[in-house]
């Protein structure tokens, strides 16, 4: 059986929102659940004259660091510090021009604090190595606190290009916030301007034979914290006396997991609940959801950079798929761990996630991943890719990854071979009991109330106490015996080895971001989702439970050889072979907007959100009720000896 939804999604917002000016009190902020932070500092001298020495560059680098480099430049004491880390592996590199670079690896421990002193040795003055490349333009600017409009000090200035002897010169601002780069080439160029209060930003430039100026802004970086809003919304309205319960997954920890969704991530959180995933093969569909609190999957509210979700899986369901959303892309999680009705609505009791995506990156990162278990199945892999461009104009990213997931079978596995749920556990005498089900391959009957044929009626007479009845091996009928499974010598069925304990599923995302100032204050902004799933389950057999169904073996049924209507008839249907749930979807999302500002305390943000989901699932191994009751009711021989439903006066 085949069904097709489609599930469509569309947003029109307009938000005005207030933010505090400078120096009023913001929103209370969210409490993040995080480890202990760990610092770097030292001081850097000369060890000639045993003097410090300013204006040194330090960048400090690690898979650990959120946003990439982190940058500092030594003050009149030649110190220098970094805060907020988290525990790694570090390097830390010292740069001045006319001193020899130095580099230290170093590991931080949760909590505690490492000083890198460095030691930095003064170069003998080298003829010009290039001098074929010196130019005559001169590459200058000035750099203000963008809030503040005030000079922005030592801002570490970088000039890339392959024209460049080395690759790249560094320079810092003044107490004026003023840099020069002199005697510069014709040619393309990167600036980037980076310093540990501010947003780092970079601005290409051309030079071609004149001097070149290249003033820029930079973004405060407790301006950037404010402009989060966790909860997801554009209105601050967050109208609580104390910290919000908030937790935060950084990007550091999701690459740490090792996990390829980011619905797996969030199913290891304490508040999490109940939500399904690939591990569930009776009752999933392929999808990973969250729950938190356990009020439900429709209870807890999904954003996407702080803006609704198109809902995925299959038919009219209202939750998201967290597998559409690529792990790759993402920069940091935030979960609102209450309930948040009153400003979103029923579907936010629970809680909130809101899922922040990368932005503002410079770099092209390719990662892949891969596993497998012990015995040879389970096979996981993930490849992804991920680029980005930014400017002081704007910004554009672009993710692609793709996951394969191989099945596991719940027979493979000593603790899912057989269901001991079902039979229980007995404390006292800490015996696990297997259980099955009573609709086995050779079928079971209770004793009816009626009278039978003389063949019938000799079986009760054989077991007088016997209720229910099966067939043996040796082909002739007996009680049943409900002390187990087969392998514990019942004749229950166990289902577990034809169960799916790990579903299988092939994904590919695709992922798109960018913003481009306009003019003056205002933004133009876009996000561009697609995913591809095919996933599939797989259950034992179809069981038929008549007395469930309202179904009745005829008497006069060819193939009831007692001559007597039976109601409880039980049976594992194996000759249809095992029932099957595949699913092949694919989701859209798309949000175009407009965002700006009225004065520095106000803002607008209008904004367009297109979502859909849409797919076919595929059901097998079932049966049609109506066919199966003409089946099991009155039958007839024809002519030809063939088995007919109905009766030889009303043939079905």
């Amino acid at each position: 059986m085949k069904r097709t939804q489609t599930v469509p999604f569309f947003i029109i917002a307009i938000t005005s929102l207030a933010r505090p000016a400078l120096g009023q009190d913001a929103a209370v902020p969210p409490a993040t659940a995080a480890p202990a932070l760990s610092s770097i500092s030292g001081v850097a001298i000369d060890p000639g004259s045993k003097t410090p020495v300013q204006g040194v560059v330090v960048t400090l680098s690690s898979p650990a660091l959120t946003g990439g480099d982190r940058t500092a430049v030594t003050d009149a004491n030649g110190a220098f510090t970094f805060k907020d880390l988290a525990a790694g592996a570090y390097q830390v590199r010292f740069k001045k021009p006319a001193f020899k670079p130095v580099v230290k690896d170093i590991t931080l421990e949760d909590g505690k604090s490492f000083t890198a002193d460095a030691e930095l040795v003064a170069e003998a003055p080298a003829a010009d190595p290039m001098p074929a490349v010196r130019g005559s333009s001169t590459v200058t600017g000035v750099v203000v606190d963008t809030s503040s409009k005030k000079p922005a000090a030592d801002v570490v200035v970088t000039l890339s290009s392959p024209s460049l002897p080395g690759g790249e010169q560094i320079e810092v601002t003044d107490a004026s916030g003023v840099y020069r780069f002199q005697n510069i080439p014709s040619g393309s160029y990167q600036i980037r301007f980076e310093a540990s209060s501010f947003r780092p930003l970079a601005k290409d430039i051309r030079v071609a034979g004149k001097s070149v100026t290249a003033d820029v802004e930079l973004l405060p970086e407790e301006l950037v914290a404010e402009e989060i809003v966790v909860t997801g919304t554009r209105i601050p309205r967050l109208e609580v006396d104390t910290a919000a319960p908030v937790t935060t997954v950084t990007r550091a920890q999701i690459q740490s997991s090792g996990r390829t969704s980011a619905g797996d991530i969030l199913q290891t959180l304490p508040e999490q609940t109940g939500g399904i995933n690939t591990q569930v093969n009776n009752g999933g569909d392929g999808s990973t959801r969250v729950n938190l609190r356990g009020f439900g999957t429709n209870r807890t509210l999904v954003l996407l950079n702080g803006r609704r979700m198109v809902p995925g899986g299959t038919g009219a369901d209202s939750t998201v798929d967290l597998n559409t959303i690529p792990t790759a892309a993402i920069e940091r999680i935030e979960i609102l761990k209450d309930g948040a009705s009153a400003i979103y609505g029923s579907d936010a009791i629970s809680g909130v996630v809101n899922i922040i995506t990368r932005s503002d990156y410079n770099a092209t990162e390719v990662s892949g991943f891969t596993g497998i278990s012990q015995r040879g199945d389970g096979r996981l892999f993930d490849v992804s890719f991920t680029t980005g461009r930014s400017t002081d104009r704007g910004s554009v990213l672009f993710s692609a990854g793709f996951t394969s997931q191989t099945e596991v079978w719940a027979g493979d596995r000593d603790f899912s071979r057989y269901d001991y749920g079902v039979a229980g556990y007995d404390w006292p005498s800490a015996q696990k009991y297997t259980g099955g089900s009573s609709a086995t391959p050779n079928g079971r009957f209770a004793k009816p109330a009626g009278m039978g044929n003389a063949e019938w009626e000799a079986l009760k007479a054989q077991y007088p106490d016997a209720n229910n009845f099966t067939i043996g091996a040796d082909g002739k009928w007996r009680p049943f015996n409900g002390s187990g499974v087969e392998d514990a010598g019942g004749d229950f069925y166990n289902y577990q080895p034809e169960n799916y304990l790990v579903t299988p599923q092939l994904r590919l995302n695709l992922f798109s971001t960018g913003s481009f100032r306009l003019k003056g204050s205002v933004k133009a902004y876009y996000e561009a989702l697609y995913t591809h799933r095919e996933s599939e389950q797989k259950l034992a057999p179809e069981p038929l439970f008549t007395d469930q169904e309202g179904l009745t073996v005829s008497a006069s049924n060819v193939y009831n050889p007692w001559g007597v209507d039976f109601t409880t008839v039980r049976r594992r249907l194996v000759e249809f072979g095992n029932r099957t749930y595949t699913q092949d979807l694919d989701t859209f999302r798309i949000v175009a907007g407009l965002k700006g500002d009225f004065m520095p305390t106000w803002g607008w943000d209008l904004s367009i959100n297109y979502g859909r989901t849409q797919g076919v699932e595929t059901k097998a191994g079932l049966l049609q009720r109506s066919k199966l009751a003409n089946a099991l009711g009155p039958s007839f021989r024809d002519a030809d000896g063939v088995a007919r439903c109905g009766t030889a006066a009303a043939p079905i």
